[in-house]
């Protein structure tokens, strides 16, 4: 529950002593630095980049290594992450984040999933422009239809339209006496959970009578972890210890990218380009206040293991996206109804 960063990454690593004056890439991957001189007004995310760049060059090499020559031993800070997460029963759950959906849950959810073999699910049956502008940047159908479907035990598919499949739709997601696990990612406040989670686990006071008990305590049971950036909730209570991993950090995208180093895994394309869009949109293009020197450390790996080369005009591009479908919707549509007073 920790916000630092462990002592194998340095807070301040050397930056480039050539900026953006020769090309370089990693070996095995079409990734090219950009010149310096052919960006005209730098973003967030460029000048991140731009710093970090020795760092993360030398970080995603390592970590090919790892997954690439067997003679190379775990890492023991790595195996010990794998062994915790199968121990606090993080491994095959359901991975869904919060209503009112956006890019960091949706995004946090499939990365973790990929990670802990197990099943991503959106929270809102409609999703915003900028989701799938990006699902499609990061090619998240096509995933699925050539190897996503085809891996017993990782991600298990999505929906007609190739998206996450819908909470209530995964078989025996809102059972609460199933015995698969349910992780929250970039929420843990009851009232932002799935309706089929939070008003089963903690009903109100007012209506909780004896028969809704039992369903209750069942479905807190369930709840195995959290994984989030936001302030604990009062309202948040469970069974017993469950695994709790909340960071101080401008996106929950950014704690799951740092835990595929922990664990010395390497990113799959779209999972990078999901997580780079998560945290670009939560930290708005890495300028908000609540954004992080970890946010712009991870942001800056994951632009290798996503072959982005337009790092000036990929949050752009996924704002306009949202924009675009935000002009489509009328003003009852743009409130929730949760959000409506009745």
């Amino acid at each position: 529950m920790s916000g630092i960063l462990p002592a194998s990454i340095p807070v301040e690593p050397p930056s480039n002593p050539h900026p953006f004056q020769k090309r370089g890439s990693l070996p095995g991957r079409n990734l090219t630095k950009p010149e310096w001189g052919e960006i005209q007004d730098p973003s967030e995310l460029a000048e991140a980049q731009e710093k970090y760049w020795s760092w993360a060059s030398s970080l995603a090499r390592k970590l090919d290594e790892r997954a690439s020559v067997s003679s190379l031993d775990d890492h023991p800070t790595a195996e010990i992450e794998r062994s915790t997460a199968v121990v606090n029963g993080l491994e095959g759950c359901i991975f869904v984040g919060h209503t009112n959906t956006d890019m960091d849950s949706v995004a946090s959810a499939i990365g973790a999933a990929y990670l802990f073999n197990g099943t991503a699910a959106r929270a809102e049956e409609s999703l915003n422009g900028e989701i799938t502008f990006a699902l499609e940047y990061a090619g998240y159908q096509s995933w699925l239809r050539e190897e996503g479907r085809q891996m017993p035990g990782a991600i298990l598919g999505g929906d007609e339209e190739g998206l996450p499949p819908f909470f209530p739709r995964i078989p025996g997601a809102t059972d609460p006496f199933s015995d698969r696990g349910i992780c929250l990612v970039d929420c843990n406040a009851p009232e932002q959970m799935v309706a089929e989670v939070g008003a089963v686990a903690f009903p109100p006071p007012s209506t909780a009578e004896e028969e809704t008990i039992p369903r209750a305590m069942a479905m807190r049971r369930r709840i195995r972890g959290i994984i989030d950036h936001h302030a604990l909730a009062d309202t948040i209570s469970t069974l017993g210890p469950i695994f709790l991993d909340v960071r101080p950090w401008g996106s929950a995208c950014t704690i799951i990218a740092h835990t595929y180093i922990r664990m010395a895994r390497p990113f799959p394309l779209y999972v990078a380009r999901l997580l780079l869009c998560g945290i670009l949109s939560d930290t708005v293009n890495l300028t908000s206040p609540t954004t992080t020197v970890a946010d712009r450390m991870l942001a800056s790996l994951l632009i290798f293991y996503a072959k982005e080369t337009r790092v000036n005009t990929l949050a752009t591009d996924m704002f306009r996206a949202k924009s675009a479908f935000l002009t489509n919707l009328s003003p009852f549509e743009m409130v929730p109804p949760s959000h409506l007073s009745p």
